[in-house]
This record gives structure tokens, C-alpha cells and sequence, in this order.
């Protein structure tokens, strides 16, 4: 079933790993990354999976230099959305726990600057 048709009928549309339902696809298209960012003032990191199939990490890459301060973009290779191996949905997977470390370490040393 096509998703138009998945999203009319069903009330939402499948994107693993969860359902996209009718308001959340609404509430993607409002917002404005280029008119929101330059007011963002605290230093910000921003981690973007290379993988993601949510949201493209060229999105990240793109939107960098759009915030009104230091931002930083750490890009977690191969990581998918969430910081998570998808056969893995405990978070046990040895991947999982190598980007999640590397996500906190970075994260906590960026806040320390």
C-alpha cells in the first residue's frame, strides 16, 4: 500500500523503526532551520549518525553554519538514527554502546569548554 493511502486508511504510515502518524508529519514542515538557528546563542554540538534515514546528515552538515554560535558537528559513522544498531533495540548491541560512549564523551567535552 502506498503511503498516502497507508496514512488515510491506517492513521499513520510505517517507517521503521516506529509509525509516522498524521501530526508529527504535520509538525515537520513548520520548522525553519535558517530563520531559527542564528538566534540559537549557547555553543552547541550537534551528532548526526552518517546513516541516518531519518534525516540526512547533509541536513547537519548544511544547517552548521547557520547557528549564531560555535556549533560543532561529530558524525557518528555508520550510525543510523538514535545512536542505535536497529537488530538491537535493548541497546546491548557492542556498536550501540561504542556510539553511545562516543556520543557522551563528546558531548561532555564539549560542555566543559
Amino acid at each position: 500500500m502506498e503511503a498516502a493511502a497507508a496514512l488515510t486508511e491506517d492513521g499513520f504510515t510505517e517507517r521503521s523503526p516506529f509509525e509516522l502518524g498524521r501530526s508529527l508529519l504535520n509538525e515537520v514542515h513548520f520548522p525553519d532551520p535558517a530563520s531559527v538557528l542564528p538566534a540559537v546563542s549557547a555553543a552547541t554540538p550537534v551528532v548526526h549518525g552518517t546513516k541516518d534515514t531519518f534525516v540526512p546528515v547533509e541536513s547537519s552538515r548544511h544547517y552548521l553554519k547557520a547557528f549564531g554560535c560555535p556549533a560543532e558537528l561529530m558524525e557518528l559513522e555508520g550510525d543510523e538514527h538514535g545512536c542505535a544498531v536497529h537488530e538491537g533495540p535493548q541497546y546491548l548491541h557492542p556498536q550501540t554502546q561504542a556510539w553511545q560512549a562516543a556520543f557522551i564523551d563528546r558531548v561532555v567535552s564539549f560542555l566543559k569548554v
